[in-house]
């Protein structure tokens, strides 16, 4: 089968931003290539994908392609849409999995497909889920860590990897600055989260009082699937704005940006808009 002309665009995609301001010009282009999704989803459908950062050929028969919110399909290997977009960061970072090797490294999850993916490449990877309040099932051989307060030592990683964490944490201060601690000067914080990208304030859903920790919603409760409280949810605090980019250069990064990430090729499509949004931040 054969791309047509409007699909080749989006064969393969990467857009690098650093504010707002400097996005705002490309959200019309972006908005206009929307009508492009299904031309390139029937190529998917054809073709299959390559894998990035494997180069791994993965036939249309393998992938499971779901609902028309891509960013949460196009499953191949337990990984998503949006988990292929950080592979293609990796991949661009450090050109395999053998050129990441080397670096210690931290991911927030651990029962995720994408995190047994990761640790087929990086068998040191260190794992870790939030347990508090879960079942011993779950809890049983998973290391426990709060990302607003994190156990590891400074400067303990080159690299963190963080995929929709942020809208669940309490105090997205307080996580940025623990990534932020325990990344090595130069290291990177990659991550993914809901991104409110028409807009640089981020929007608040609910706060937690630190003086008694009660939870005070600001708007209509929304609840996320979550692996270890799969009866209870994931309440989400907020949706990050772009001035997340901000925080994170007031609380220890020297560098922050937004990638806008799109590939056919690759698996790698987003949902009201065709990319994925991936922050980099580096130490």
């Amino acid at each position: 089968m054969k791309p047509k002309a409007g699909c080749l665009a989006l064969h393969k995609m990467e857009l690098q931003f650093q504010s707002f301001g400097a996005f705002q010009d490309s959200l019309g282009p972006l908005v206009n290539s929307t009508r492009q999704i299904p031309d390139c989803i029937a190529v998917i459908r054809q073709l299959g994908i390559i894998e990035p950062f494997t180069n791994r050929h993965v036939r249309p028969e393998e992938l499971l392609i779901g609902s028309e919110n891509y960013r949460e399909s196009i499953t191949a290997e337990g990984c998503l849409s949006r988990h292929r977009a950080v592979l293609m960061l990796l991949e661009r970072l450090y050109g395999s999995p053998q050129g990441l090797a080397g670096e210690r490294v931290y991911l927030a999850e651990a029962l995720s497909g994408f995190a047994r993916r990761l640790q087929q490449w990086l068998p040191d990877v260190v794992l870790s889920e939030y347990l508090e309040g879960a079942t011993e099932s779950f809890s049983d051989g998973v290391r426990h860590e709060d990302l607003c307060a994190l156990s590891f030592a400074d400067a303990a990683f080159d690299l963190v990897i963080t995929n929709e964490l942020f809208e669940h944490v309490h105090s997205l201060d307080a996580a940025l600055g623990e990534i932020a601690r325990v990344l090595k000067p130069g290291g990177r914080m990659i991550c993914t989260f809901p991104f409110a990208y028409g807009q640089h304030e981020q929007i608040r859903k609910a706060v937690r009082h630190p003086d008694d920790g009660r939870v005070e919603l600001l708007a209509e409760l929304e609840l996320h699937g979550d692996p270890i409280r799969p009866q209870q949810g994931s309440m989400v605090y907020q949706v990050s704005g772009w001035s997340i980019l901000d925080q994170a250069r007031t609380l220890g990064f020297t560098w922050a940006c937004m990638h806008a990430i799109a590939s056919w090729k690759h698996g790698v499509l987003g949902g009201e808009i065709p990319v994925i949004f991936v922050m980099e931040a580096e130490r």
